[in-house]
C-alpha cells in the first residue's frame, strides 16, 4: 500500500546519520518528505515518526552553512506542523473510541429495556 512505502521512504531518510553532515538544501528536501510524509498519512508511527522529529529537531538546532537560515525555519515550522497532525490524530481517534462506546452502551441499555420488558410481560399474565 501507498502509505507503507511513504513509511518505509521516511525511515530510511530520517535513520541516522544521513540527515547529520549534509548541506542546507538537503535539509530542506529532507523536511519537506517529513512533513508530506507524516501529514499525509498516518502510516507513519511508532520509532519512525521518533526519528522524522528527530530529524527535524537537529536541523532546526544544529542546521550550518549557506541557506541553514532556510532549513532551521522550514524544520522548525515542519516541527509545529508534525506535532500538530500527531495531536490530531491521537484527538480523532478518542473521538471514535468514544463514539463506538457510546453506541455500545446505547445497543445494550435497547437490549435490557427490551428484555425488561419480555419479563414484566411474562409475569403479567
Amino acid at each position: 500500500p501507498p502509505g507503507q512505502l511513504v513509511a518505509q521512504i521516511v525511515a530510511v531518510a530520517c535513520s541516522p546519520p544521513p540527515y547529520q553532515s549534509t548541506d542546507a538544501a538537503v535539509h530542506v528536501e529532507l523536511i519537506k518528505l517529513v512533513v508530506e510524509g507524516v501529514v499525509s498519512t498516518d502510516e507513519v508511527h511508532g520509532i519512525t515518526l521518533v526519528h522524522s522529529v528527530r530529524a527535524c529537531f537537529h536541523v532546526a538546532m544544529f542546521s550550518e552553512g549557506p541557506g541553514s537560515g532556510i532549513a532551521r525555519s522550514s524544520a522548525h515550522a515542519a516541527l509545529q506542523r508534525v506535532v500538530g497532525s500527531v495531536f490530531e490524530r491521537l484527538e480523532t481517534d478518542e473521538a471514535e473510541k468514544l463514539s463506538a462506546k457510546v453506541a455500545e452502551a446505547e445497543r445494550l441499555a435497547r437490549e435490557t429495556g427490551e428484555a425488561q420488558e419480555e419479563v414484566a410481560n411474562e409475569v403479567c399474565r
